[in-house]
């Protein structure tokens, strides 16, 4: 016992020591008297947001949404036990618009209210500022074509630049009524600086601007696509010649001297550079010499491969023949020749005349022509063998008597059996 008062005689005996005993001993009274004699405080807490969410269902049903509210923190006075206020946070607090005036879209101004969960062991006495201004709108969607501003692009001669390709071609923005309402055009801009010999492709960011021109920049505006690409397509023009072919034109006969004339021999086309360089001719189509009679036109639409261009817009090319100096003069054939019979088969042709045959060709050619100058063929080799009496065509030409030929279609009917 002597030992335990020597040591507090120490204690008490050093200042020190008396300055901490001090402090524990007031700081032990101050808590007894807060708890006991005055256990309530009231305190102020800062930057409470504002809580719209809470009641996103009622603006729902009335088809708004908040779009901006002014202020959107809130400083609040809480008064409460010292231990449960001392605690408290911005977050612990839930302070919500009366919707009750919300109602159509606009500018309102909505007094701010404490909203508990039952569970609080505090009051909320005052809101500062006791109302917020807020504004409403319904939520609406637009489609916009997206234009390029294409600048700094130039071509040299004999190229030409088409319509830019835009990818993606349309946007779908989304926000306020009222906001979109303001949006006139959807502009991606690219400035390439340079001149161009092939096609180029360039990504830009896609802005919205008004009917006159103005940026609109509006973060309650949403949009699907953030970047455009741009294809600047470039092509090559070309001069190519045109001209046509000849179907079921008889071994021997000098289709070179057949004379016709094109509404136009050329046109230009312009295409991608590799490709139109390789390019030597255009191919309007084929006239079957069965068909070309006295005085004969024919029509051919001008197609060009995929990504060509058809820089003269001629559409169709009109092919005449001159055949002033032609006559046509019908004979009657008295014999058919079978040509290229099928092994263990005998074909037999059951009328080897053919009447009516119409002969074109010069006229000092055709007023000598005779029946027998006349050729006659049915070839078996190009179809199917089938046995019994059937149907050919019979190939009718006039050999060594140049630009003379036949017009029509001729046949006859054979029998086919096999050989025993």
């Amino acid at each position: 016992m002597k030992k335990i008062g020597a040591f507090f005689k120490r204690c008490f005996d050093s200042n020190r020591f008396l300055k901490v005993f001090s402090l524990v001993v007031a700081f032990i009274i101050w808590l007894i008297v807060a708890t006991t004699v005055d256990p309530y405080i009231r305190h102020e807490i800062v930057d409470i947001p504002v809580n719209v969410d809470a009641q996103s269902a009622a603006l729902q049903r009335q088809g708004l949404s908040v779009i901006t509210i002014d202020p959107d923190t809130v400083r609040v006075t809480v008064h409460g036990k010292r231990y449960v206020v001392g605690r408290l946070t911005a977050d612990d607090i839930k302070i919500v618009p009366k919707l009750t005036s919300a109602t159509s879209a606009g500018t309102q101004t909505l007094r701010l209210e404490w909203s508990p969960d039952g569970s609080e062991e505090y009051t909320v006495e005052s809101i500062t500022p006791a109302a917020i201004v807020a504004r409403f709108d319904r939520i609406d969607s637009k489609t916009l074509d997206i234009q390029a501003d294409v600048t700094g692009v130039s071509v040299p001669d004999g190229y030409i630049k088409e319509s830019e390709i835009i990818t993606p071609d349309k946007i779908t923005i989304r926000g306020p009524t009222n906001d979109l309402q303001k949006v006139a055009h959807a502009i991606v801009s690219v400035d390439l600086d340079q001149s161009l010999t092939s096609t180029a492709n360039a990504a830009g960011e896609i802005v919205l601007k008004d009917s006159d021109g103005n940026v609109i920049e509006n973060e309650h505006i949403t949009m699907d696509y953030e970047t455009a690409e741009v294809t600047i397509p470039v092509l090559k023009k070309k001069e190519v010649p045109l001209r046509i072919d000849f179907l079921n034109v008889p071994q021997g006969f000098p289709i070179e001297e057949l004379h016709y004339t094109l509404s136009n021999d050329s046109i230009t086309i312009a295409g991608p550079q590799t490709l139109v360089d390789s390019y030597q001719e255009i191919l309007l189509g084929r006239v079957d010499l069965k068909t070309l009679d006295l005085g004969s036109k024919e029509q051919f639409d001008v197609t060009l491969p995929s990504g060509f261009e058809n820089v003269d817009n001629i559409l169709s090319v009109e092919v005449t023949f001159d055949t002033d100096d032609y006559v046509a003069q019908n004979f009657n054939l008295s014999e058919i020749t079978l040509v290229n019979e099928p092994q263990n088969y005998d074909v037999t042709i059951n009328n080897p005349y053919l009447n009516n045959v119409k002969i074109v060709g010069p006229s000092e050619v055709v007023s000598e022509l005779t029946a027998g100058d006349i050729v006659a063929e049915v070839d078996v080799s190009d179809r199917e063998v089938v046995t019994g009496q059937i149907k050919v065509p019979v190939q009718v030409y006039v050999p060594n008597k140049g630009t003379v030929w036949a017009v029509g279609n001729y046949s006859t009917l054979v029998t086919i059996s096999e050989k025993q």
